[in-house]
């Protein structure tokens, strides 16, 4: 009866050392799953921004094609310069346009 016992935890004891060996076998395999799942991540995060990056490049070509609405032209801006020097010149007080200071000095810091 005890050889009977012996022999079957010896047996126990070799289907553990034999399925042991399997279970690190496999260790291999799931990291490379789980690599796989993390390049397919990146392709998806890679493809979103690929389209995130076209559709900017669009908005900015047609912003770019699109006509410039400026103020003022180059000439009235050249044109409305000119007349502030003159000014500043003939008066010898600067005149700053569209701003009004409580004490009547355009050099101070708001």
């Amino acid at each position: 009866m005890i050889q009977v016992i012996q022999n079957v935890m010896l047996q126990v004891e070799a289907e553990t050392q034999t399925v042991k060996p399997v279970a690190d076998d496999l260790e291999p395999y799931r990291r490379l799953i789980e690599l796989q799942k993390q390049m397919i991540g990146l392709v998806q995060q890679h493809e979103k921004t690929k389209r995130e990056c076209a559709a900017l490049r669009a908005q900015l070509l047609e912003e770019m094609a699109g006509p410039r609405h400026w103020r003022r032209s180059l000439r009235q801006g050249i044109g409305r310069a000119a007349g502030l020097l003159k000014h500043a010149a003939a008066s010898g007080k600067p005149r700053v346009e569209g701003r009004s200071r409580p004490n009547g000095s355009f050099l101070t810091s708001r």
